[in-house]
């Protein structure tokens, strides 16, 4: 596997764990998604090359945000995070998506 592929299992291992925690709130309902939207990139061709690491990575980062917050209990921390983590993962997908990318 690569660098990216391999960044990408970490961040679903993450949000895995935080959908299987257990919490009152909807974090288990909002990490379950992230972490089926994220098992729908594996595979593609971004996570194959360099260029998916510098992404991969940040959403990483804030993945171990997110668990390092619901760990330790900051309601605040771990909202923030996790709002940080949606868009990172989100800005990922854009690119691996590359709409406007044509390989020669």
């Amino acid at each position: 596997m690569s660098r990216a592929e391999d960044l990408l299992e970490e961040v679903i291992a993450i949000v895995r764990a935080l959908a299987n925690g257990e919490r009152d709130d909807d974090v288990p309902e909002r990490a379950a998604k992230l972490a089926e939207t994220l098992e729908g990139q594996r595979g593609k061709f971004f996570y194959k090359t360099l260029a998916g690491v510098p992404n991969a990575n940040r959403c990483k980062k804030a993945a171990e945000a997110a668990a390092a917050a619901a760990e330790f209990g900051d309601v605040g921390a771990f909202g923030t995070a996790m709002s940080k983590l949606e868009a990172e993962v989100q800005e990922m997908i854009g690119r691996a998506d590359a709409p406007s990318v044509v390989l020669t």
